[in-house]
């Protein structure tokens, strides 16, 4: 059993561990998520256990697609903890809440969205200077001109 949610996890890279404060939104995420309908008292030891499993980093999993990346994760198979360091004792980790490979993000600006299709936009009419008629049109006679003589 572990006390009122305080875990140890290892760092990655070095040999030391760290303190991890489990909070009741951490916890009710991995029931919900997880195991619906599990006391929190055996999900508490369950999450201990992968914590002595897996490393902290700050890489999430590879199959975690966030809009808002984290400090810190500690990720073992399908189920990730996003960990956020403890505003009040620098020194230990929070558990912020639990990712499980199967479920979207459900970040604002990760869904996906439907774009209407791009209608093709036509240039802008723009009213022809009063000389540039004249200038086209002579142009136009001037080859058509072209044209007579060769033929």
């Amino acid at each position: 059993m572990v006390a009122a949610g305080v875990l140890e996890a290892r760092l990655a890279g070095t040999a030391g561990t760290v303190r991890v404060m489990l909070t009741p939104h951490a916890r009710e995420r991995y029931i919900e998520r997880l195991h619906p309908g599990a006391d929190a008292a055996t999900v508490t030891d369950e999450i201990a256990r992968l914590f002595g499993m897996g490393v902290v980093e700050p890489r999430p999993a590879s199959w975690d697609t966030t809009v808002r990346p984290a400090l810190l994760y500690l990720t073992v198979g399908d189920v990730s903890f996003v960990l956020d360091v403890d505003r009040h004792r620098r020194d230990e980790l929070v558990v912020v809440t639990c990712v499980v490979r199967s479920m979207r993000s459900r970040g604002r600006g990760s869904r996906t969205v439907r774009r209407r299709p791009q209608r093709v936009r036509r240039p802008a009419y723009r009213r022809p200077s009063p000389g540039s008629l004249a200038l086209d049109l002579s142009m136009d006679r001037s080859i058509l001109d072209e044209q007579r003589w060769a033929a």
